[in-house]
């Protein structure tokens, strides 16, 4: 039961960097004005604040599709990292 639980825990970490990554570039892209508003935020340096603007309702203006789908992707890898993680806690 511990092999399936590392496996699912590992590809979704691998999910939520190549998708925040795509986040980013995205955010980069279609709304320079906000991610410079923010400061020109790097995932590496500025957690707390890239996991605010994620889930919080900043973008929720945006009139990007692009960009409100790549945070929503996103949101949704970062809840399977979530659940996978404590999955990974209870099974070892």
């Amino acid at each position: 039961m511990r092999e399936p639980s590392i496996f699912i825990f590992v590809c979704s970490l691998l999910a939520v960097i190549v998708l925040a990554a795509r986040f980013l570039d995205a955010w980069k892209k279609e709304e320079t004005q906000s991610w410079e508003n923010w400061g020109s935020p790097n995932l590496a340096y500025n957690f707390g604040m890239y996991f605010s603007v994620v889930f919080g309702g900043v973008l929720n203006d945006s009139k990007s599709s692009t960009l409100l789908k790549a945070r929503k992707n996103l949101r949704v890898a970062f809840c399977l990292l979530l659940v996978s993680g404590l999955t990974l806690v209870f099974v070892l």
